[in-house]
């Protein structure tokens, strides 16, 4: 938990230095791209830049407890602007993060010697390419959100409620509320850091767990009854029919 973030202070020097930075969620995005990208925006507000939040495609409604989440955009204008440093959360390669054509449109001005915009990828899979200039990459890493917690951590950043809240539920989401391999001990330690700096856990449980509706719960009663033990191959299988999801 206490290891540095490959790259962090090369990116943290970048962003002091920069006073517009455009925050890209995952394309496909879940907890820990909508936490992630959310909480970086939300101190990158705290500190005086301007910044906007975009992410190619709606955010599930069931986000929306989330506080920066209605300040997503899906425009693809916000790439006519010009933006001094453009960061990717939680994608792998820039088409899966759904701005390969978008990304050539920001107008380039001469900065810090070279053209602008840099782009940053922030990411724990072991799958990333590394497609842009610099990479804070962890693949220890239980999510993305220990990713940007660690960094912000290192730069003394006030977590405050809202960014804890954001950074928990991307935790809590990729490593299935901590029950499957992706969970760590680090990730443990943060989640609990998190909590003591206000995250509201209550509201990640009501929108995210206990959010079923009378028909997904029948659905499930369906599945479960079809349930069957195939011992040879240590499974339990199940299944639905077009009919059972209509």
């Amino acid at each position: 938990m206490n290891q540095p973030v490959p790259d962090a202070t090369a990116f943290a020097a970048l962003l002091r230095s920069a006073q517009r930075v455009l925050v890209v969620g995952d394309g496909k995005p879940d907890g820990d791209s909508v936490g992630a990208s959310s909480a970086l925006y939300q101190w990158l507000k705290d500190e005086g830049k301007t910044t906007r939040l975009f992410c190619a495609t709606s955010i599930p409604s069931h986000f929306r407890f989330l506080d920066a989440v209605h300040e997503f955009t899906a425009d693809p204008a916000v790439f006519d602007e010009p933006w001094d440093v453009v960061v990717t959360l939680d994608a792998s390669d820039i088409v899966h993060c759904g701005i390969a054509e978008l990304f050539p449109r920001i107008p380039k001005t001469e900065g810090r010697g070279q053209a602008s915009p840099l782009l940053v990828v922030i990411d724990h899979h072991a799958t990333n390419k590394r497609f842009g200039d610099l990479h804070l990459l962890d693949t220890n890493a239980c999510s993305t959100c220990e990713v940007v917690y660690r960094f912000l951590v290192a730069e003394g950043a006030r977590v405050h409620s809202g960014i804890a809240t954001s950074l928990l539920t991307g935790i809590c989401t990729d490593t299935g509320n901590f029950s499957n391999s992706a969970t760590n001990a680090a990730g443990v330690e943060i989640a609990g850091a998190l909590c003591s700096a206000g995250a509201r856990l209550n509201d990640l449980l009501h929108h995210l767990l206990q959010n079923k509706t009378v028909p997904s719960l029948k659905l499930w009663g369906i599945g479960l009854a079809r349930l069957q033990e195939k011992p040879t191959y240590d499974l339990v299988v199940t299944g639905f029919l077009a009919e059972d999801m209509r």
